[in-house]
């Protein structure tokens, strides 16, 4: 069949675009297994723009002065992913939840779940994921609203009792 008059050309075509087309699914599939296919479907994991953020580096940073910074920088958008960060840590450091780099927002959510500060905590990750991943604007008034909304939380969990 390849040496059919006139068609020979076409079928050698389509013969090699079907060979490049499995070499294509082959190599998609090599690449998924070696870099995991929850590789692709995740956000990014990076703090900011820095290195990976590991359970260590939670406990580490120092939040007030990286918040400070931020705001010097007038870079709110990263203050409130810091401020987002404190809490996180501040409600592992009550053991209300257990912090790791791949969980979800609403994971810690459903962690909450029976806690004084489970719906408090929705508003405050609605606030976040609404600066954060919906790339909205924060001025500087905003986000000294937004910071006393997350410090009021921050306090108000201090004297809860679970």
């Amino acid at each position: 069949f390849f040496l059919e008059e006139g068609k020979g050309g076409n079928y050698f075509l389509k013969i090699i675009l079907y060979a490049l087309a499995v070499f294509a699914v082959i190599g998609i599939i090599f690449l998924v297994i070696k870099v995991g296919p929850n590789s692709f479907l995740a956000k990014s994991k990076k703090f900011v723009d820095g290195p990976g953020l590991t359970e260590e580096d939670l406990q580490e940073l120092d939040f007030e002065t990286l918040i400070q910074e931020a705001i010097d920088q007038q870079d709110f958008k990263k203050g409130v992913r810091l401020l987002y960060l404190e809490t996180l840590k501040k409600l592992t450091e009550r053991e209300w939840i257990t912090w790791k780099p791949d969980k979800t927002n609403w994971e810690y959510y459903r962690e909450l779940r029976g806690k004084p500060v489970h719906q408090d905590f929705k508003a405050l990750t609605h606030h976040y994921e609404y600066v954060w991943y919906g790339d909205f604007a924060v001025d500087h008034e905003q986000f000294n609203i937004i910071e006393r909304i997350f410090r009021h939380f921050q306090h108000g969990m201090e004297g809860q009792k679970v």
